[in-house]
């Protein structure tokens, strides 16, 4: 059984009316900084969205939301104490279906 997803519905009362409304959610363009934010991000996988949703993704899942920063010198230890935590992945238990 399909059902129109209850954001939809609340658009407008008729059909018609949702309709109208879902198309002129489009007719804004998006700015391009954002389509490239967008674009950057759904090309190499990484999380899009505000610091709070990265760091809420980040802590549910076992890989990075975003790319580490570049540059600096990694030589020196001020630069080596602040590379991310390997993950241990020993607190993580596969579990398997029997």
């Amino acid at each position: 059984l399909i059902m129109p997803h209850t954001e939809y519905v609340q658009l407008g009362k008729t059909d018609n009316a949702r309709h109208d409304a879902y198309q002129q959610l489009f007719k804004q363009q998006l700015a391009e900084s954002n389509l490239f934010e967008i674009r950057n991000a759904t090309n190499k996988a990484w999380v899009q969205g505000s610091v709070h949703f990265k760091h809420r993704i980040k802590t549910q899942s076992i890989r990075r939301v975003q790319p580490n920063a570049k540059g600096g010198d990694r030589r020196s230890k001020n630069s080596r104490s602040m590379e991310s935590d390997p993950i241990d992945f020993r607190k993580y238990q596969l579990q398997i279906g029997t």
